[in-house]
């Protein structure tokens, strides 16, 4: 028996099987969005039931949350000029949207981190400093800090990167990176910005380990894509409408874009229906291969 979500079909195979005492069987169940609005749980169930009035039943539970789009989180390019593809499936039919935000080059923070000699990160305890504290301005889709080995100064540092939303100075960790180098990265999409308070986003660097035990300076990148922000310089082409199930490829290009030191761009296409955005691919291009906080005449060791 089976006891649909509300707006969905379901469908299962095999529909019977004999069991023995003791013997088990696997089945498929095909559920098919027809009408559920996307981010919405739905509820349901299938039992299996014996031929016999008095035979046994077993009911699995069915919770399915649709969403709208399937679409790759992040794609990466490079090139002053270029293009690239990626596919998007519908969980839906009617209107879609694809919109460009960006592309856009990043502010530069150049800061120092001493080593922790704990190797575990404590809220403004040894070895972190913070360094990136600042409201977010309104309307921004993503925000985004990044470090990378090139532009750190120790050989085989270990730098950590954690996010804090702060109201009224006071502090939740919203992200944190915490890879084996110095190549990490926090975002957050629709930040927050309360006009009647004050609400920083606070970036903490961590010096997990560097190198010798010695300070670190490196570089944070900082990037803010803003809903409404096209620089002009990328274009997507993509279809004017959904169809529940279909996947359609999209092609975004680009094109007057700086290399050298520091050029690294961040943008987006947002994915819409007919009640606004609902997913972001970020567009990571790098074009400044060679680089490194070396060429500024720092110490690099």
């Amino acid at each position: 028996v089976i006891d649909a979500p509300p707006g969905y079909e379901v469908s299962v195979s095999p529909t019977s099987f004999r069991l023995r005492p003791g013997e088990s069987a696997s089945y498929e169940l095909t559920i098919t969005n027809v009408e559920a609005p996307p981010g919405e749980w739905r509820f349901g169930a299938i039992t299996w039931e014996g031929k016999r009035r008095n035979d046994p039943s077993a009911r699995s539970p069915i919770a399915v949350n649709a969403v709208a789009f399937i679409t790759p989180d992040v794609v990466l390019g490079a090139g002053t000029s270029g293009s690239l593809d990626f596919d998007v499936t519908f969980g839906y039919s009617g209107e879609y949207e694809a919109r460009v935000h960006g592309l856009n080059n990043p502010g530069l923070t150049l800061d120092t981190v001493t080593d922790d000699p704990g190797d575990s990160f404590v809220f403004l305890g040894p070895g972190t400093t913070i360094s990136f504290f600042d409201e977010v301005p309104a309307d921004t889709a993503i925000a985004r800090w990044a470090t990378f080995n090139e532009y750190t100064v120790g050989t085989g540092d270990d730098i950590d990167l954690y996010l804090y939303y702060c109201p009224n100075l006071s502090c939740t960790q919203v992200a944190s990176s915490a890879n084996p180098d110095s190549n990490e990265s926090v975002s957050i999409e629709f930040p927050l910005n309360d006009p009647a308070i004050f609400d920083p986003y606070v970036v903490f660097a961590h010096g997990f380990n560097t190198n010798g035990g010695l300070p670190s300076d490196f570089i944070l990148f900082d990037w803010t894509v803003g809903i409404n922000d096209d620089a002009g310089n990328l274009g997507v082409l993509a279809p004017a409408s959904a169809t529940i199930g279909a996947t359609e490829t999209l092609t975004v290009n680009w094109a007057g874009l700086f290399s050298g030191l520091f050029a690294k761009q961040l943008g987006a296409i947002s994915h819409s229906d007919a009640n606004g955005i609902q997913e972001f691919t970020v567009i990571d291009i790098t074009n400044d291969a060679g680089g490194s906080i070396c060429l500024l005449g720092f110490p690099c060791r």
